[in-house]
């Protein structure tokens, strides 16, 4: 007659990172100041001289553990043992600021495009919500629109080193930029990456560093009402940085204490 499956499960016990006691370390603390004053090296150069006019700004900084219910699983006869964790600790960083300015949309976004390339970003422009127009930008003609790419100037911003991701990597930072107008109907939403809302998860796999702001997606007309009070057009640029990020089974960080690190076991 047989059996179908396992009998005997045998759950080995695991110990999740502790998200606030990482934060209080030196180590972190060195490492988000350093992910924040890079950030605000990049606005500092789009400055614009009197072309350009912040109008809003947020912040949202959060760290976040994921996948803490995945478990590894064998099944030996009669007897299924599960451990260890697919989790992911991470910690990130995004910055957006809203520009009001007058005259053409296209020329002045152009113009932002190409202060942002000197400064090592390369920004694409996007057909439509969901595609990309591939190669750099030569010229910008619509009143209304996006664009969006990742660092590949030289050395780029702090991050605690990824085992798995060359030193040099673009993966862990992003720029998006959405423009619009008071009389263009505009993109709805800056398209960003949703932060697990504080309302909506644990306090022990969700940590705020610094919220400031609406929380994204982004109601682009809501968020630069102010700057269509003074100007016809607005431009919201927004920097994400992945400034900690370590997945379970990779070599422990130099300098993090080992019970922070999220491993199988």
């Amino acid at each position: 007659m047989g059996f179908q499956g396992p009998l005997l499960n045998w759950e080995l016990p695991w110990r999740p990172p502790d998200l606030p006691r990482f934060v209080r370390t030196a180590q972190f603390h060195e490492l988000h100041a350093a992910a924040e004053d890079w950030i605000e090296d990049q606005f500092a150069c789009i400055g614009g001289g009197d072309a350009l006019f912040p109008a809003a700004r947020l912040v949202s900084d959060f760290g976040v553990l994921t996948g803490t219910n995945s478990r590894r699983q064998w099944d030996i006869g009669i007897l299924r043992i599960r451990s260890g964790v697919f989790a992911m600790m991470s910690f990130q960083r995004q910055v957006a600021v809203a520009y009001g300015f007058d005259g053409s949309a296209g020329d002045r976004v152009f113009e932002l495009a190409k202060s942002l390339a000197s400064a090592g970003w390369n920004l694409s422009l996007h057909r439509n919500r969901h595609a990309i127009h591939p190669g750099p930008i030569t010229s910008v003609r619509e009143p209304v629109g996006a664009a969006s790419g990742g660092w590949h100037g030289p050395g780029g911003p702090p991050h605690l080193h990824h085992p798995e991701l060359p030193p040099k990597s673009s993966a862990h930072c992003l720029i998006r930029v959405v423009w619009t107008s008071r009389t263009e109907p505009g993109p709805v939403m800056l398209d960003v990456t949703i932060p697990p809302h504080p309302a909506g998860r644990k306090p022990a796999t969700f940590l705020p560093v610094e919220m400031d702001g609406p929380v994204p997606p982004i109601d682009i007309s809501a968020f630069a009402a102010s700057a269509f009070e003074w100007y016809e057009n607005a431009v919201t640029v927004l920097i994400e940085v992945f400034y900690y990020g370590v997945l379970p089974g990779t070599t422990r960080p130099r300098d993090v204490p080992r019970r922070l690190v999220p491993k199988l076991w």
